[in-house]
This record gives C-alpha cells, structure tokens and sequence, in this order.
C-alpha cells in the first residue's frame, strides 16, 4: 500500500517529495479516503507548502466533516498570510 510506505519515507527517512508522490498515489486509488488526504497534507507540511497541506486537510474534512486529525492539523496551521503587498 503507498501510504505505509510513504508514512515510513515521512517519518523516519525525511524523504518528503518521495512521500508526497506516494501519498498522491494512494489519493488516486482510495479519493474518498480522508486519511490519504491528511498523509499528504503532513508531507506537504514536512516540506513547508503550508498552502498545499491546508489544501490537503480541508479536502479530508469535505469527505468526512468530522475527521479529528484533520480538524487538529488545521488547527496548528500557521494563519493564512492576507498581507497583499
């Protein structure tokens, strides 16, 4: 399955775009599975695309609303940057 090994390559290998890639993968296979949606964020996050992984997090709760890890991985988000220069 893409996810476990890309939960290894994120976790204890640092290899974040190999992850990504995998985390992308397993959308393609599973896309109402929240729980890709959040792998992906976090890889995201790993290699600080904050936009993506919001991104990734948001798409997890319009599959299920409720998702305690996306709803907490948003909360520790950095505010969106509104300053427009």
């Amino acid at each position: 399955m893409p996810s476990a090994l890309g939960w290894f390559l994120l976790t204890k290998r640092g290899q974040y775009a190999e992850a990504e890639r995998l985390f992308r993968r397993h959308i393609e296979l599973a896309p109402q599975n929240p729980n890709a949606r959040n792998n992906l964020g976090d890889a995201l996050k790993a290699q600080d695309d904050i936009a993506g992984a919001r991104q990734a997090y948001e798409q997890a709760l319009s599959i299920d609303a409720r998702d305690e890890y996306a709803l907490g991985a948003l909360a520790k988000l950095p505010a969106e940057d509104t300053d427009m220069d």
